[in-house]
């Protein structure tokens, strides 16, 4: 084996054996099968499902609740689940407040305000990556991923109703040669996925289907 032939051997299996990817949709989402051609990417987030009839974003009155990592693949035991969950929850429960909206985590203050959302996740992979692939290789290599899964509930007159499941991915990785440890590169992830939830949420109008084509 040449020398360029060893050189691209190194440079690539850690690339490929050393980058994490999203492992979405999960069988945490209802409608994980839908067909392909019908999951929409829309912003940051994937669109698996939504009633047509519903839009999100009129809606003033949310509740953020638990988005739980106990079944989260990637985890390493320095890893604290706990700390992540609430971390998101606290994360998009503000980025709702910044748009204007009424979000809380508890259903109690929602009490006489009518018909409101509830987002309830799933951390389907909160995986910190490798340092040592980052330091020495960088460009991707040992990147920190984080996917999250959420199911939006409309609630109206004491019944809770699915009204979508939506994904989000983020990923985040270093230069070479810069020290970037694992939690600093979790937390940014954490932080793009609650923006992107909060995001869709509050601009979210569901589109009339497009009438058949007609010559």
């Amino acid at each position: 084996m040449n020398r360029i032939a060893m050189f691209v051997l190194l440079i690539a299996l850690p690339l490929v054996t050393g980058c994490a990817s999203s492992i979405l949709p999960t069988s945490y989402l209802v409608h994980a099968n839908v067909p392909y051609s019908d999951v929409q990417p829309e912003g940051g987030v994937t669109v698996f499902w939504t009633d047509r009839t519903v839009s999100m974003s009129p809606y003033k009155n949310i509740v953020v609740e638990q988005f739980a990592a106990d079944k989260a693949v990637g985890v390493q035991p320095h890893i604290d689940r706990k700390r992540y969950s609430e971390r998101l929850r606290h994360l998009v429960t503000y980025g709702l407040k910044e748009k204007s909206k009424n979000a809380a985590t508890d259903t109690k203050a929602m009490a006489g305000k009518g018909p409101y959302l509830v987002l309830q996740g799933n951390i389907a992979q909160l995986n910190p990556g490798r340092p040592k692939l980052r330091r020495w290789i960088g460009f991707g290599a040992g990147r920190a991923i984080v996917d999250l899964e959420v199911k939006v509930f409309r609630v109206a007159l004491g019944r809770r109703v699915l009204c979508g499941e939506i994904t989000t991915s983020a990923t985040a990785s270093s230069a070479p040669l810069v020290a970037s440890d694992d939690v600093t590169l979790l937390d940014a992830c954490i932080k793009r996925v609650a923006e992107n939830i909060s995001q869709f949420i509050a601009t979210h109008r569901n589109r009339k289907p497009k009438p058949p084509f007609r010559q």
